[in-house]
């Protein structure tokens, strides 16, 4: 079996699980490595490593959150491109993610993707709620949940964490309560009709290549 020459960076487990489980439903065999970097502090520094090391890759991908800040999540990225002195990366990045080929073409072509749209705030699970089919009543109803809490002000989850509490919420309503993300998409319990998952699926396929 040939060893992989393309790689995706991701946060956590919960990222590679869901790209894995997206596959399989898309009936792709999936050509790349995924490596899961346990923070986005570790991603950063495997990221440089993988621009500097002369190794059998070819292309480099990362996924990484916005969390509460879009522009700094991409200008963390930006910088470490900058600086490799090895790509002039846009100042802002599409919709559809990032697909940056090198200055000189014997180094990595490198793709970004920011969750949950390269142009909002947010992590994979704000990603998960916006290719929920719009018609859903359940999730109309976890939607009056979590306000319900706010109003009385006892939620405990954080602001950022919203999407979470919420996407959480909406699938313990489903058989069986407590699915994780990844059993979710198996489930067919999201849409692939949606605009976001075609661009994420197109940013994707050209990594597997």
């Amino acid at each position: 079996m040939e060893t992989p020459t393309s790689l995706l960076l991701v946060e956590g487990r919960s990222e590679e699980n869901a790209i894995r489980e997206f596959y399989k439903q898309w009936k792709i065999d999936l050509n790349f490595d995924i490596s899961s970097e346990g923070s986005i502090t570790k991603l950063k520094t495997s990221f440089k490593m993988h621009l500097k090391s002369s190794n059998i890759l070819r292309k480099l991908w990362v996924i990484i959150d916005a969390d509460t800040s879009y522009a700094c999540a991409w200008q963390s990225i930006r910088d470490i491109l900058e600086r490799s002195g090895k790509y002039n990366p846009p100042l802002q990045l599409c919709p559809n993610g990032l697909i940056l080929t090198p200055i000189d073409e014997n180094d990595l072509v490198v793709g970004v993707w920011i969750m949950p749209n390269n142009q909002e705030v947010g992590m994979l699970e704000d990603f998960m709620m916006g290719i929920i089919p719009e018609d859903n009543m359940l999730l109309h109803e976890a939607e009056t949940v979590l306000t319900n809490l706010e109003k009385k002000n006892i939620q405990k989850y954080k602001n950022v964490h919203r999407a979470k509490a919420k996407l959480h919420t909406w699938l313990a309503w489903h058989d069986e309560p407590g699915d994780s993300v990844n059993v979710a998409i198996r489930k067919h319990l999201f849409s692939q009709d949606k605009e976001l998952v075609i661009a994420f699926k197109a940013w994707l396929m050209e990594l597997n290549k």
